[in-house]
């Protein structure tokens, strides 16, 4: 499995549940809801005020701001980065009643329920997900390699970042996941060469 951000600690639930599961890549994963709420309340209280009005009736907002607008993620560089990622067609809105599952979103208390191995990718400038979240996992799944990079939440997947990342899954998925460690198929009659 791979997950990057909310769709990492989804990774993690799933694997925790499904022994099936052979190994599982995380990218700069969000491993625990509540830290990010009690940062937002302490920093931006304005803001989680409107956020709590808006998830009551369940309203779509925006999904980032700059710090001291009204959306759901206004951590300096969220909007700048999700402009640099963003998919033709993406819109910058989500459901405010997200937020109440938040309140209990913990995927880092299943670290210990992983018997299959992982790697944890962590951004050393993500203010976007929580780094203590990250470290508390990395020390308690039996079988975790946590690496960092210099990077923020969003940097992974441009410019230059791009390439040691992917290398890097690359190396673990080989050394790490018997299916990937076999021999690469000769690419002599492959159309590009």
């Amino acid at each position: 499995m791979w997950g990057y951000s909310l769709s990492g600690g989804s990774a993690v639930e799933a694997a925790a549940a499904d022994e099936r599961v052979a190994g599982v890549i995380l990218l700069c994963p969000f491993l625990d809801a509540r830290e990010r709420l009690v940062h937002g309340i302490r920093t931006q209280p304005g803001n989680s005020t409107w956020l709590v009005g808006r998830a009551i009736r369940d309203a779509m907002i925006p999904v980032s701001d700059e710090p001291g607008g009204r959306r759901a993620m206004t951590f300096p560089g969220e909007r700048d980065g999700f402009r640099a990622i963003g998919a033709p067609g993406w819109r910058n809105e989500v459901r405010a009643g997200l937020l109440f599952a938040m309140l209990t979103y913990r995927p880092v208390v299943h670290a210990r329920n992983l018997e299959c191995p992982v790697l944890i990718q962590a951004g050393k400038r993500d203010i976007t997900v929580s780094a203590r979240a990250i470290d508390q996992f990395a020390q308690r799944a039996q079988r975790a390699v946590l690496k960092r990079y210099d990077v923020d939440h969003f940097e992974p997947f441009y410019g230059a970042r791009p390439a040691q990342v992917i290398a890097d899954q690359g190396d673990w998925l080989r050394a790490t996941i018997p299916a990937f460690s076999c021999d690469r198929p000769e690419r002599r009659n492959h159309p590009r060469g």
